[in-house]
């Protein structure tokens, strides 16, 4: 499908997008990757998280450390302690 194939909103929109991308790589290009020999293998790219969390550790009176998937996830782990504290 061509630019010009679309209606004149969509062109625009289209457009638009172009160039935000355009200005977001701000002329760089990736450099191109090496030949890989057959004895290596391309390392697996680890996937990004659905939600782009971050990791969390909270570490609990006895000395453990309790690892999150998630800072909210340990917030709401630091209102219960405080909860079941009180």
């Amino acid at each position: 499908m061509r630019i010009e194939d679309l209606p004149p909103w969509a062109q625009a929109q289209a457009a638009n997008q172009i160039m935000a991308r355009q200005r977001r790589n701000n002329g760089r290009s990736r450099p191109p990757s090496p030949a890989l020999s057959d004895d290596e293998e391309e390392m697996p790219r680890r996937a990004a998280s659905k939600y782009h969390n971050r990791k969390a550790a909270r570490i609990t009176a006895a000395g453990n450390i309790l690892e999150f998937d998630s800072q909210k996830e340990a917030r709401r782990y630091d209102e219960l302690a405080l909860l079941l504290a009180a």
